[in-house]
């Protein structure tokens, strides 16, 4: 097998990732405990986003899984699914590292 030499751009994000894995050790492995679930069928990824079911906004992105307790213990389970424009909204309302108010229509998923 002929491989090709890896790019400079793709060693930053390996670097990047490993310095990741041991910086926040908890939502790696709660993020890999929820793709292996979800793989497995253990766990269903629905098609729409959390926020979409609360609210007649128009979604954008992805679904991604957003861990809204936390990656501690078994909160990797306990996640909200939100489009990618969704999850960012709620990012920006906490802020990077604040615990602020969740914006109106995802409080009651979240449990605030």
């Amino acid at each position: 097998m002929n491989s090709k030499p890896m790019t400079e751009g793709k060693k930053a994000i390996l670097e990047a990732t490993k310095r990741a894995m041991i910086k926040f050790p908890d939502k790696w492995e709660a993020r890999t405990k929820l793709r292996e679930a979800v793989r497995k069928g253990i766990i269903i990824k629905p098609e729409i986003c959390d926020y979409l079911v609360k609210s007649d906004l128009i979604c954008e992105g992805r679904i991604e899984a957003y861990h809204h307790l936390g990656y501690e213990g078994e909160n990797w389970k306990n996640v909200l699914w939100l489009c990618q424009k969704h999850r960012y909204k709620i990012h920006k309302a906490r802020g990077i590292r604040a615990h602020a108010r969740i914006p109106k229509g995802i409080r009651e998923l979240a449990g605030k």
